[in-house]
């Protein structure tokens, strides 16, 4: 009897463990670093996927002004200043020879709506830019195939709407929203949310992990945002507070 009573207390504990698990992990998956009044705000470019069975919201608090963190997104690319997700990932998991610019480049500050920027070489994947609201929201959106591409010209508008045609008649593909949005908290001090809406096909593919893969990759890229936006405001700060104090001199002199 006690042996049954155990096994049975034992199969309980399994049980609620998993159950806990599976809590953690579905939130861990839908909200990192966002909090729920964030999670739950309508941002620009939200009615680009009016219908997305998956929604990720990642945040981070940045020690910088908007318009310091602005040029950062404006660069983001592949062939431009990078995506700022681990290097490692993109070159063992997608084979491509991704790098992350730790600098400001200045031919790459000027981003549009209409756009097409490449997530791979020869925009064998690539991202649409949807709105562009300068420091404020980048918002772009991509249909893709899961793991493969082809090379396709970016100012060819027929062939990019042929593919994107043809992935959703060939019933597999990936489509979401990736919005960047900024809200400054306070003097030098922003909010950077990230907001995945995304819808797939087929129906299996829901059953992939993506929400954990995309709450580490997020994480490393805000990451990577601030740690560039800080040490620029940072600089600037630095070069700045003697000026100040030769003027405030001066002025008592």
């Amino acid at each position: 009897m006690r042996k049954s009573f155990a096994r049975r207390g034992s199969a309980w504990a399994t049980v609620g463990a998993c159950v806990a698990a599976a809590i953690v992990i579905r939130r861990l998956s839908a909200r990192t670093g966002a909090t729920a009044r964030e999670a739950n705000a309508a941002f620009p470019g939200d009615d680009i996927m009016p219908d997305p069975t998956t929604v990720w919201n990642r945040g981070i608090t940045i020690e910088a002004s908007s318009s310091e963190i602005w040029p950062w997104l404006v660069q983001m690319g592949y062939g431009r200043g990078g995506f700022y997700a681990p290097e490692w990932f993109d070159r063992y998991v997608w084979r491509v020879p991704a790098a992350n610019s730790n600098v400001l480049l200045p031919e790459f500050q000027h981003v549009a709506a209409g756009d097409v920027v490449a997530d791979g070489p020869e925009y064998g994947a690539y991202w649409r830019v949807k709105i562009v609201e300068p420091e404020r929201a980048l918002v772009y959106w991509t249909r893709r195939h899961p793991w493969r591409g082809s090379p396709v010209d970016p100012t060819d508008a027929v062939a990019l709407e042929k593919i994107e045609r043809e992935l959703l008649v060939g019933g597999m593909y990936l489509e979401c929203s990736w919005g960047f949005y900024l809200t400054e908290i306070g003097p030098g001090r922003s909010r950077l949310i990230i907001r995945t809406r995304a819808a797939s096909a087929p129906a299996w593919l829901s059953l992939v992990p993506y929400g954990l893969a995309d709450a580490y990759l997020s994480y490393v890229v805000l990451r990577n945002i601030k740690w560039r936006a800080e040490r620029v405001a940072q600089s600037i700060a630095e070069r700045v507070a003697p000026i100040s104090s030769s003027a405030g001199v001066a002025a008592r002199l």
